[in-house]
């Protein structure tokens, strides 16, 4: 009885390796057949604004960034071509000399500041929740990736950041030297659906992106500014 027992401790024992090594083999496997297809995805990238009033000077690296969700659909099965449907959020961001507030008829205005005016900040950020929208071509073998596409969204916020010296054209009366924080997002006439036609290109985790805005930031009355993005893609998944 006891070496039955015995016996039957090592079968059990020896059938737990197996099967162990063999659901480690099939996860091997499964890792080893994991395309990256940009389901999962952060673009970061460079900004050039067209459109810019007269005496309007972007500088600094106008960085911004852009995540996304997307659902893969391939066109048929083991395919390498796809379209791709998902969420997601994107900012730009403007840093320049301007100082852009509304008027009296309520539409937006970008004047340069005083030159020679001291400022450590001074922005416009747009972000826009979207719906993208790609088709791609992804190969299974070397991961080779591109795709092309859009991004249709929703403003979620524009406002402009000033910290720096105070200035006569900022209209504050507390003194040309002080300090000053500003902040606005009072900027009512904006384009409420923006649409972005985007570009993709790379290797397993790390693409190339560009992006190209089709619709201007503002209605008709303000400065038609709409940007240019290219950058690095990491692909999480």
């Amino acid at each position: 009885m006891k070496k039955l027992l015995i016996i039957g401790f090592a079968l059990l024992v020896w059938g737990s390796h197996t099967a162990l090594a063999q659901d480690s083999l099939h996860l091997r496997k499964e890792s080893k057949n994991l395309v990256i297809k940009n389901r999962l995805f952060v673009d970061f990238f460079y900004t050039h604004w067209f459109g810019l009033p007269e005496g309007v000077q972007q500088h600094g690296f106008n960085r911004g960034a852009n995540a996304a969700f997307i659902y893969d659909m391939p066109v048929q099965k083991n395919s390498p071509f796809s379209f791709g449907l998902g969420v997601g959020v994107c900012s730009h961001n403007l840093y320049s000399n301007a100082y852009s507030h509304i008027d009296g008829n309520y539409d937006v205005v970008m004047e340069p500041l005083p030159e020679n005016t001291d400022y450590s900040v001074n922005k416009l950020s747009y972000t826009y929740l979207h719906i993208p929208l790609e088709f791609r071509y992804i190969n299974p073998n070397n991961e080779f990736k591109i795709a092309v596409g859009v991004r249709v969204g929703v403003v979620a916020d524009i406002h402009s950041k000033y910290v720096g010296k105070n200035n006569a054209l900022l209209q504050y009366e507390n003194g040309l030297y002080r300090d000053v924080r500003l902040k606005s997002d009072k900027f009512p006439n904006k384009t409420k659906i923006p649409v972005e036609a985007t570009f993709h290109t790379g290797w397993k985790y790390f693409d190339f992106n560009a992006s190209y805005m089709l619709t201007k930031c503002f209605l008709d009355g303000s400065p038609q500014i709409y940007p240019l993005s290219f950058g690095l893609t990491v692909a999480l998944y």
